[in-house]
């Protein structure tokens, strides 16, 4: 009797625990629900902000707050720099744009990687069409090994670059300077407080796919962190002549991976800021496929994270968000079985959130649109409605694509660019492992072997 007694008490007590367990599932439910609806919100409305001040910036800065410039004959001379490794497909639009400026005094030196590389004929063959243009050329005669092949380039220009210049201006061969583009990187040294001059670019597609939207979001929403963070992008980097040219500068340059990387930590060192030039943002209208464009993300995290302050935010503030979607749609999913309406609200809050995303996106654009490529002669086209559904539905690839990239870049051991290995080392170093002449990727691999030029070690 007393046997059968304690059998019913237990029966009983596992029957509480597993109606309580229910009812702490179906309250956890709700109070997720909550929960996430709350994280969506406060993602919305911050990332309108985000959005909307780095327009009313953009906007101020390409009207009322522009800068003003030096006076007619004070303008100072300016010296771009061009390093090619490879042939890029706009190379000779480049140049017909470098050789079109609107500036009163200036020259061009380019650096051509090797001897060797397929882009020494085109630009012999381009020189031969332009012979009056300001262009130097020249071959990179030591390779750095604790920076880019790029740095490597700009170094041997400016260890030779004399007092008459006032401004050096980095430029890559895919860049696209209109013709008040080397007017817009100097007029703002007119400040004494800036130190460089930088820009980026707008990666708007001409046509559209779910790819190249992940792209475009992905860059525009770094915009506005560049030029909060004062980060500099090295397509267009414009740098006081006795800054680039100093002893501190170019010690720097040479045992740091990126110009961008040595603009950030040196800048501010001699108390001078980056001025982020809404003026200097470039069009680039090309497609891309999920691969090229996880690739360029990739590679934009992955050399972020050698220097980046808060690159731990990163990492949290996009697991965060994939727990927020990971949430929803589970969610979304029991209120499914349940029948709980409720619990299909964290995921219209996200597509909500999707679609503010949309709109502000659409009124930068807007405001790109008219305040600075039509400057620069740059039609490009609106967001119309049809190509805004196709942007929203990118947007929900853009954050798979983007945490792929992520993680590959936290846990990257090599940078790979332009054929050169970079192996990723600790403090936020690189080192070349190798350098081969730039020979064009083909379909089998070549059996001859390619020389290997030694490193020199600073």
């Amino acid at each position: 009797m007393i046997c059968d007694q304690c059998h019913e008490r237990r029966f009983a007590f596992a029957y509480s625990l597993v109606r309580g367990g229910f009812m702490d599932l179906y309250d956890f439910a709700t109070l997720g629900s909550w929960l996430t609806i709350g994280f969506w919100s406060a993602a919305t409305f911050a990332t309108i902000y985000y959005l909307e001040s780095f327009r009313r910036h953009v906007k101020r800065s390409t009207t009322t707050d522009a800068p003003r410039g030096f006076a007619e004959d004070a303008w100072p001379e300016a010296l771009v720099i061009m390093s090619l490794r490879g042939g890029d497909m706009s190379l000779c639009k480049t140049l017909n744009g470098l050789a079109s400026q609107d500036y009163p005094r200036y020259r061009i030196r380019l650096v051509i990687d090797n001897p060797s590389d397929e882009v020494d004929e085109v630009v012999k063959s381009w020189q031969q069409t332009h012979p009056n243009a300001p262009l130097q050329v020249e071959y990179l005669g030591r390779t750095l090994p604790n920076c880019t092949l790029k740095c490597s380039s700009v170094h041997q220009v400016l260890r030779s670059t004399g007092p008459e210049v006032g401004v050096i201006v980095l430029v890559d061969g895919d860049s696209d300077p209109y013709p008040l583009w080397l007017h817009d990187a100097v007029a703002p040294f007119a400040d004494p407080r800036v130190g460089g001059v930088t820009g980026n670019r707008w990666y708007f597609p001409r046509a559209g796919g779910l790819a190249a939207w992940c792209r475009f979001a992905f860059t525009a929403f770094s915009l506005p962190e560049m030029w909060r963070r004062h980060f500099s992008w090295g397509g267009t980097l414009a740098i006081r002549r006795e800054i680039a040219c100093s002893d501190q500068f170019l010690t720097a340059f040479a045992r740091t991976p990126t110009e961008e990387q040595t603009c950030f930590e040196i800048l501010p060192t001699l108390g001078r800021s980056m001025y982020f030039a809404s003026r200097l943002i470039q069009w680039n209208s090309e497609s891309a496929d999920f691969a090229g464009a996880e690739t360029h993300l990739f590679r934009q995290l992955a050399w972020s994270r050698l220097f980046y302050p808060s690159w731990g935010s990163i990492l949290f503030g996009t697991g965060a968000m994939a727990c927020a979607v990971a949430l929803s749609l589970l969610l979304a999913a029991a209120a499914i079985v349940a029948g709980k309406l409720l619990w299909t609200f964290p995921l219209v809050a996200a597509l909500v959130f999707a679609g503010s995303i949309v709109v502000a996106l659409e009124r930068l654009h807007e405001t790109l649109r008219q305040h600075v490529f039509s400057r620069q002669g740059r039609l490009l086209p609106h967001l119309t409605p049809p190509r805004a559904l196709e942007l929203f539905a990118g947007l929900l690839c853009t954050l798979g694509v983007y945490l792929f990239a992520l993680v590959r870049a936290q846990f990257a051991a090599a940078i790979v660019w332009r054929g050169i290995r970079y192996l990723v080392m600790a403090g936020g170093k690189i080192r070349m492992t190798g350098y081969r002449p730039w020979k064009r990727p083909i379909a089998k691999p070549q059996e001859e072997a390619i020389p290997v030029r030694p490193l020199s070690v600073e």
